[in-house]
């Protein structure tokens, strides 16, 4: 089963790699500039945060079609990212 010319099994894949970096970004983050340590970690168990990996499975699906077109998958990447 594929979406938008992706399989489950490589979204998956996505979704877990960047909720893991969002989740060392966003700790490190708030210790460098608070100074403190917190857990933000969302509704999944362990280091996770659900709203990075939706936002990478989200654009990687959306900016797909345009994989071999640079110039209409920059334009794509902006569009995307102005709107949000």
């Amino acid at each position: 089963m594929k979406i938008s010319g992706i399989s489950i099994w490589r979204i998956f894949s996505y979704f877990i790699i960047y909720s893991v970096i969002g989740f060392i970004i966003e700790f490190f983050y708030a210790l460098i500039l608070y100074g403190v340590i917190e857990s933000r970690q969302s509704f999944l168990y362990g280091p996770f945060s659900a709203i990075y990996g939706m936002g990478a499975v989200l654009m990687i699906c959306t900016l797909n079609r345009f994989k071999y077109k640079g110039h209409r998958l920059f334009l794509g990447g902006v569009l995307v990212r102005k709107r949000y």
